[in-house]
């Protein structure tokens, strides 16, 4: 019967309602079409629950982390797996989470409903994956009418190369590295005991009168009184020579950080990640990720088993440099950072931790409650490398950091820095009109996956 049907749909196909009926039951994973009359609408129930949902993923998260708790406590080569970005608390995981949510949502209106069959139609391949594998635990049906065509960029064609064959990202780096080193980049000298690690791009800074950063505005000529800078180069690497010898000629810093890496490094990196591969290895992932009876491993297995090459390799290489960095710098006592808790954070404040430098995070991207940024399960807190200290923009920031299991003493107040160029603006904001105007405000993000979701 048509009624014991539920209909999965995903994309933006105008074309669903000439081959599905109108008056079916239909939930749309992606963007919502009007004409369906009998629609279970993601967005209207995700308005009532998020509160629960972002609770139910910190659960899931923390239900995963004591089940690898035990390799943690036995060997620290197995903190590699925390930069998964599974655990990960940056803004780059927002569609795998909202993925997550949406799923959750649909289980328990499955589970309401008594939906016997389900069909899917046009959805992507994880999901796909995600309802075959738990249909018994569901007691339904499942039914492709119609496979989500993938579109295979080169990245992603590399990637799927790089997992299976290790040469592949082997000779990617090495190539990369290598054209660097043809730039003739060196490591500057400074004797500063305090250095700020910034993201660079060709662009986005200012030399005249004096350095600033796109990245930290205004707050650049605060950083210049007390520390010098090591930049993280962003970019085509064509232009990294011109760029080193621009920041040469105009200021005293450490360079960039690719500079403190030598080609022969590469043999020990090898050898260093086949050791810590076989260890990871040798965590079974079968039932890693079953939550509430369900098994999510379909949504996290591409990414899981990149955090075993691609982004180990990517991991160490940083790990490589940053050490060298310290290495060739002892007098350096303090450093810091934006702070996003990207991967290489993580690695940053380790090595940090090693050379007894007092590591000090300062919030970048916009703190707020409806994407799960910045957030862990506080029992990880204590086994995820964190600054020493966190300069934090806002009370629900600072609320957010005492949740994750950072102590007050190690929070300090700051500017949302960002946004401080508004205060010059406000000559030419005319509070009458305003009142008269209806408007809305729109945040949104660099990201565009985060974007689609927010909007």
């Amino acid at each position: 019967m048509e009624s014991d049907n539920f209909y999965i749909i995903g994309g933006d196909n105008k074309k669903v309602s000439a081959e599905i009926n109108e008056n079916s039951r239909v939930v749309f994973i992606d963007k919502e079409q009007e004409k369906f009359k009998n629609k279970y609408s993601l967005i209207k129930d995700f308005q009532d629950k998020q509160s629960v949902l972002r609770e139910k993923w910190l659960s899931f998260q923390e239900e995963v982390f004591k089940k690898i708790q035990t390799f943690l406590n036995k060997d620290d080569d197995f903190s590699y797996l925390l930069s998964n970005i599974f655990f990960e608390a940056s803004p780059n995981k927002t569609k795998s989470i909202y993925k997550f949510f949406k799923l959750k949502l649909i289980i328990d209106y499955i589970k309401k409903e008594n939906i016997k069959n389900v069909l899917l139609y046009n959805v992507s391949k994880d999901i796909e994956n995600f309802f075959y594998s738990n249909s018994n635990k569901l007691n339904i049906s499942v039914k492709t009418l119609k496979a989500q065509k993938e579109k295979l960029s080169i990245k992603k064609m590399f990637k799927a190369l790089a997992k299976k064959y290790f040469i592949s990202f082997f000779s990617y780096h090495f190539i990369n590295e290598y054209k660097k080193k043809r730039q003739k980049i060196c490591s500057q000298d400074s004797i500063s005991t305090k250095v700020v690690l910034s993201y660079y791009y060709p662009g986005g800074q200012s030399f005249n009168n004096d350095f600033s950063s796109k990245y930290f505005e205004s707050a650049s000529s605060l950083l210049n009184v007390e520390y010098d800078w090591l930049f993280l180069y962003v970019g085509n690497f064509s232009k990294l020579g011109k760029e080193d010898k621009l920041i040469r000629n105009n200021i005293t810093s450490f360079g960039f950080l690719d500079a403190y890496f030598a080609i022969s490094d590469f043999k020990k990196i090898i050898l260093h990640f086949f050791k810590v591969r076989k260890k990871l290895k040798s965590i079974k992932i079968k039932n890693l990720f079953t939550f509430e009876n369900i098994d999510y491993l379909s949504l996290t297995k591409s990414e899981w088993l990149s955090s075993t090459t691609i982004s180990l390799f990517d991991l160490l290489i940083f790990e490589k440099k940053i050490s060298n960095f310290f290495k060739k710098n002892s007098q350096i006592n303090e450093a810091l950072y934006l702070m996003e808790f990207q991967p290489w954070e993580q690695i940053f404040n380790k090595v940090a931790k090693k050379y007894n430098v007092k590591t000090k995070g300062v919030i970048h991207s916009v703190v707020r409650s409806n994407v799960m940024n910045y957030c862990h399960p506080k029992i990880a807190h204590q086994y995820l490398n964190m600054p020493s200290f966190v300069g934090v923009n806002s009370e629900f920031s600072r609320s957010l950091m005492i949740k994750n299991g950072f102590t007050s003493d190690q929070l300090l107040k700051i500017e949302a820095q960002r946004f401080n160029y508004l205060s010059k603006n406000q000559i030419k904001i005319n509070a009458e009109k305003l009142r008269l105007r209806k408007s809305i405000l729109i945040v949104t993000s660099i990201i565009y996956a985060e974007t689609k979701e927010l909007l």
